[in-house]
């Protein structure tokens, strides 16, 4: 069974079981729009909404904290509910 990571603004973590591949559709109800990839260490991406600074989502601490220890600049942040995943589930 695959699994994923849903960061949440409020500070929960919760992780969620699937068997199939996720559809754009299950991922972008997950963040709450477009999504976009960002790849992180450990062969794994996070998956935010695409304009979710454009539409003021609250700051994601949690999340910010995990892609800054991948990629992200140390003056960005990340905002929304995000996904955490691994590479090899999304095709």
């Amino acid at each position: 069974m695959k699994k994923f990571q849903i960061l949440k603004t409020n500070g929960d973590k919760l992780v969620q079981s699937f068997n199939e591949n996720l559809s754009l559709d299950d991922l972008q109800k997950i963040v709450g729009g477009y999504i976009e990839f960002l790849p992180l260490k450990d062969n794994k991406f996070m998956i935010v909404n695409e304009d979710g600074k454009c539409f003021n989502l609250p700051i994601n601490i949690q999340a910010t904290f995990v892609a800054k220890n991948s990629n992200i600049s140390v003056n960005d942040f990340i905002v929304g509910d995000v996904i955490v995943i691994n590479r090899e589930y999304i095709n």
